[in-house]
């Protein structure tokens, strides 16, 4: 079951991606004034801001998103190929003009600083060129930023899901388009995130 506690209010989730991108920038500047002298930590702060926010804007689960690949990236879609996907299926997700933006900055980054890879994983892991970063890091580093931000700390990385999925339906998307972008094998599953939806909650304090 999808509680409220599960999902960023409007305040939180601009709370912790201003920091993100505030520390981006600054690390930014620090990884292309000396390309070779950046720190790890410059690195990693860098790929947090974008793989938080592709994540918030497309609702990919954490294993979709580290093993996405370059070539899984269309104009305005994502390929969820099927050795990937929870239920084993293969899928698209749409997105608009700002995550083509923010995919677009990151490629331009990752060209930069990681050069030509051998591999073709979209978020490589610093230490092997051939290796996506693990699922225990990413849990950790969001971990790491609602701590720094503050927030509470029974909110998770599928929580940007969850907030992703009740999104979508407050911006009057249908309930079946949804469950496509989630990847939900019954429309049972994202009709949960129905009670949570802004209206709802605004409806409920207009009544009481």
């Amino acid at each position: 079951m999808v509680t409220a506690d599960k999902i960023f209010n409007e305040t939180q989730l601009k709370k912790l991606f201003n920091k993100l991108k505030s520390e981006k920038d600054k690390s930014l500047l620090a990884i292309y004034d000396r390309p070779k002298l950046s720190m790890l930590s410059e690195v990693r702060v860098v790929m947090d801001f974008y793989m938080f926010s592709i994540m918030s804007n497309t609702g990919l689960r954490v294993s979709e998103l580290l093993q996405l690949r370059v070539e899984d990236i269309g104009d305005d879609y994502i390929s969820i190929r099927r050795e990937i996907s929870k239920n084993g299926k293969a899928g698209s997700v749409y997105f608009g003009k700002t995550t083509r933006g923010l995919l677009d900055e990151y490629n331009e980054f990752r060209s930069f600083k990681f050069g030509d890879f051998a591999t073709n994983i979209l978020f490589p892991s610093k230490h092997s060129k051939s290796r996506s970063l693990s699922r225990s890091h990413l849990h950790c580093r969001l971990k790491y930023w609602l701590n720094l931000c503050r927030l509470p700390n029974h909110l998770s990385i599928h929580s940007l899901r969850h907030t992703y999925g009740t999104t979508c339906l407050d911006n009057g998307l249908s309930l079946t388009f949804v469950r496509d972008q989630l990847r939900h094998s019954s429309i049972s599953t994202t009709s949960k995130y129905l009670h949570l939806t802004k209206e709802n909650r605004d409806k409920v304090k207009n009544i009481f």
